[in-house]
């Protein structure tokens, strides 16, 4: 029941906040499959059919409904936010197109080799399967196991990452071509001869990141929410002045006088991690000092403090 207080709710955030590249990314890939659906079943040739939306279906744009949803939806989307997330969006733009132009010479040496040869493996798919090998390696590679025995079938126990490695089974066989190709050039930009190449001196200059943040920021950019000050006086009481009376940018009614809040206020400490988070994380070969305090700065995050860890 409500009492004639307005119940606060948290700021809605956005679901590609902080990941402006894998918001470009899935725009472009949606836009290329509408498009390539409606255009391409038109066989009459046109230059725009055929020097700008064939390569793009071919190496961006998924070529069923199936897949994208899927091999776009499922697998590809959260996978490009999690690591852009866990990379910064620099550095995971950076690693993204060194290794798919590694991945893209990898793949035409092979075809080109292929076409010579009387065998054909097949599996070479239109679609970003380049990004799904890109992305195999890195959940490889750079997710923990957090829970090994997360589900049993027929006495074989299998770890919460085996949901996402049938995913990856299943659109394997449609790209496993390009998708190699991904793979190995992810694994050879991971290396610690590459990456650090990468991470000092193949990122784009500062001034490339300002033009595209003023071209493309609106678009692909999403804020922080921000709490407006007269939706944060009408959910507290408290913060309300007399009738009609203004709201100041600190949300502090202009009209009845206030009590001056303290200038800081110590932040609560986080509770101390559980046995069983401190366990699997010891498990993994750390030692206990290190995995609580680790845990105490990851605010009690398993899989962050697991990361963390992980990459020293």
């Amino acid at each position: 029941m409500n009492n004639g207080t307005a119940q606060r709710s948290p700021p809605s955030t956005s679901y590609f906040q902080g990941v402006p590249v894998t918001k470009f990314l899935v725009s472009i890939s949606g836009i290329t499959f509408a498009a390539s659906h409606y255009l391409l079943s038109d066989r009459n040739p046109t230059p725009f059919k055929t020097v700008v939306l064939e390569p793009l279906t071919e190496y961006v744009s998924f070529s069923s409904v199936g897949e994208l949803f899927i091999g776009g939806a499922m697998l590809v989307m959260p996978l490009l936010k999690k690591f852009e997330r866990e990379f910064g969006t620099r550095l995971f733009f950076s690693y993204l197109l060194t290794s798919l132009f590694l991945g893209s010479v990898y793949l035409e040496c092979i075809k080109t080799i292929l076409v010579s040869s009387p065998f054909d493996i097949g599996g070479e798919g239109t679609g970003p399967y380049l990004v799904i090998g890109i992305l195999l390696y890195l959940y490889y590679s750079q997710v923990p196991r957090i829970h090994p025995k997360f589900i049993g079938v027929l006495g074989i126990d299998f770890s919460e990452k085996s949901m996402t490695y049938v995913l990856f089974a299943m659109m394997l066989p449609l790209g496993f071509l390009p998708a190699s190709c991904g793979f190995v050039a992810s694994l050879i930009c991971s290396s610690s001869v590459i990456l650090p190449l990468i991470t000092k001196y193949l990122q784009f200059p500062e001034a490339v990141y300002s033009v595209a943040n003023r071209l493309l920021g609106p678009l692909f950019v999403d804020k922080a929410p921000t709490r407006f000050p007269r939706a944060m006086a009408a959910a507290n009481p408290n913060l309300q002045g007399r009738p009609g009376a203004g709201i100041r940018p600190n949300g502090v009614g202009t009209g009845a006088p206030q009590q001056q809040q303290p200038a800081f206020q110590a932040a609560p400490q986080p509770p101390p991690p559980s046995e069983n988070a401190i366990a699997n994380l010891t498990a993994l070969g750390f030692d206990r000092e290190s995995v609580i305090r680790t845990l105490g700065q990851c605010d009690n995050n398993v899989e962050v403090a697991a990361n963390r860890l992980l990459n020293g």
